[in-house]
């Protein structure tokens, strides 16, 4: 059985004003797959995740959920996710 991606996160940058919290950041999580984000205090977690479910708009990337960027995505298509 080969599993999809439902979340992809392509190439995303996250800044505050121009100071860049993280650069370039690519990474899957497979459809039924546990995916687990770790670090210290302070490193980003709790921002990435801010960025994943659309409540901080990335400086550059994508971040797609069911093939649906959600950077782009307005209105009652937003709040499916």
């Amino acid at each position: 059985m080969v599993s999809e991606p439902i979340i992809k996160v392509k190439n995303l940058t996250m800044a505050y004003e121009n100071n860049v919290i993280m650069d370039n950041i690519s990474f899957e999580v497979m459809r039924g797959q546990k995916f687990v984000i770790l670090g210290g205090s302070g490193c980003g977690k709790s921002t990435l995740l801010k960025h994943m479910i659309g409540l901080y708009e990335p400086s550059n990337g994508q971040i797609l959920i069911d093939d649906e960027d959600i950077v782009t995505t307005y209105g009652k298509a937003r709040k499916r996710y």
